[in-house]
């Protein structure tokens, strides 16, 4: 049986993409999985054989501890590498001097226009040394001056994670995600606008929040609930797993896939509005170039990068409630799910 090797610093099962394709890749190879101990929950099972490096100490030994160890796993006998880019992935490279294809997720989303620029020259030139690369999009692609023969597209995808079909009754909001650089506040606020607008009616609807972010974003997300009185309205889950967010995907029936639109994100398609569709929920987004690409009348809404722009598009939404169709929604993107993904790649690239 051939063997496959899968290098990424989160840990295994709180990174999709890679997750995924583990996954997908366990039903054919032996997949191993090399990773930080985030000292996360355990993600076991799928036939994938998990190997945790320590991820304890200071931030500069523990990023030398799986550099180190990274060598000495890229240097056994697999039949395939492959890695999740991270800062200075190419000494892994260049110590092992064994063939790796490096897999680029996302650009810089660091909000000072002189770090992201120097963090996207950083990873196109760290591709230099990498034969093969896989990357999510076309544009990210050019925004690297990463060549297009060294390339293959691997797309963002996403899996079903609920099959139970949606009722479009009331509002029950859902986002999962970051909190870094996303400005959920304007979602919060939005919401409020929209509940002030429409108080004569007396809709009722839920907001779950599932993500992470730092203390002070949690802290602040939080004042901001209770500023608006919007207690019984929003909640705020902190980080699970998606076995623990399912719960979510089964009865919430519109997914909020908000990202500022900055050039640094208007390629980059979130991971959200693929999961929120073909799950049968409808998505409110932002109108970033990718989602553009994605969303139309029959799953979704987009809307502008603000509280009002928020609020309007919550509007929208609602009052095209009676139009929805949980299972049209679902199937309005086939492609992007990942069993579609894996084995385009599977065929196309690994031959």
């Amino acid at each position: 049986m051939k063997s496959v090797l899968i290098v990424s610093k989160r840990q295994y099962g709180y990174h999709t993409d890679s997750y995924e394709l583990a996954k997908f890749l366990a039903r054919e190879f032996d997949v191993h999985y090399f990773c930080f101990d985030a000292y996360q929950e355990r993600i076991e099972g799928n036939g994938v054989n998990v190997i945790y490096v320590s991820s304890k100490g200071h931030y500069l030994i523990k990023a030398l501890r799986f550099i180190r160890y990274a060598i000495k796993e890229v240097k056994k006998d697999y039949s395939f590498r492959f890695m999740v880019y991270f800062s200075f992935c190419s000494l892994v490279r260049l110590f092992s001097r064994k063939r790796v294809v490096l897999d680029i997720r996302t650009g810089s989303i660091q909000e000072s226009k002189i770090q992201r620029k120097v963090d996207n020259w950083f990873r196109g030139f760290e591709s230099i040394f990498f034969n093969r690369v896989t990357i999510i999009s076309k544009g990210l692609r050019e925004k690297l001056n990463i060549p297009v023969k060294k390339t293959y597209i691997l797309p963002l995808g996403a899996n079903s994670i609920s099959k139970v079909i949606k009722k479009f009754d009331y509002p029950r909001l859902f986002y999962i995600g970051t909190f870094y650089n996303r400005n959920i506040q304007d979602t919060i606020i939005g919401l409020s606008i929209f509940l002030k607008k429409f108080n004569h009616l007396k809709i009722d609807v839920s907001y779950d929040i599932v993500g992470s972010g730092s203390g002070s974003e949690i802290l602040e997300l939080k004042k901001l609930v209770k500023r608006l009185n919007l207690e019984k309205n929003v909640v705020l889950h902190g980080r699970l797993n998606h076995n623990q967010a399912r719960q979510f995907f089964d009865v919430c029936n519109v997914g909020i896939s908000y990202v500022p639109l900055t050039t640094y994100f208007n390629h980059q398609p979130p991971t959200k509005t693929f999961e929120y569709i073909l799950s049968g929920i409808a998505c409110l987004a932002t109108k970033t170039h990718e989602n553009e690409r994605l969303i139309g009348k029959i799953n979704g809404i987009l809307h502008e990068d603000s509280p009002e722009g928020f609020a309007l598009g919550l509007e929208e939404i609602y009052s095209s409630f009676a139009n929805y169709d949980s299972k049209v929604i679902a199937n309005s993107l086939p492609e992007y799910n990942w069993e579609s993904i894996f084995k385009r790649f599977r065929t196309e690239f690994m031959g």
